[in-house]
């Protein structure tokens, strides 16, 4: 079970899921996906997760992901619109939403971007994690 009532989950390389109910199948598992203990053995890097949480106008948030576009040992960057949310001060408001920037890089890369940027974000925040390399 994966913490979801009546739902089993399996999870496979290439952080493909596969989820099954009683009556339905939502997804299928290509022969191509192993299941993780398998992927388990394959080699690994311990990396950052850094997670930049901004709530500046569109211009800003762009000039700022394009700036870790250009970032020459960045190897990948995803940004994420917030739909909705609330914080402290309540539910926030469309005009006010939070714009997340995700990316993962070994440690010494991610400080140092952290670095240069955070004076252009409101909350950083950084987890330890394993990305599992392909041996394609």
């Amino acid at each position: 079970m994966c913490g979801l009532t009546g739902v089993d989950c399996k999870v496979y390389a290439r952080f493909s899921v596969s989820l099954s109910l009683e009556s339905s199948e939502f997804g299928t598992s290509p022969a191509e996906y192993k299941p993780m203990s398998e992927v388990t053995a394959l080699p690994k890097r311990d990396v950052l997760v850094v997670r930049l949480y901004l709530a500046s106008s569109y211009e800003q948030r762009s000039l700022l992901f394009r700036r870790l576009q250009r970032w020459e040992k960045l190897s990948g960057a995803t940004m994420l619109e917030a739909a909705a949310g609330f914080g402290d001060h309540g539910l926030a408001q469309a005009d006010s939403m939070s714009t997340i920037i995700e990316f993962f890089e070994a440690a010494e890369t991610a400080e140092t971007v952290i670095a240069d940027i955070r004076h252009l974000v409101d909350h950083v925040v950084v987890w330890p994690a394993q990305e599992y390399l392909s041996n394609r």
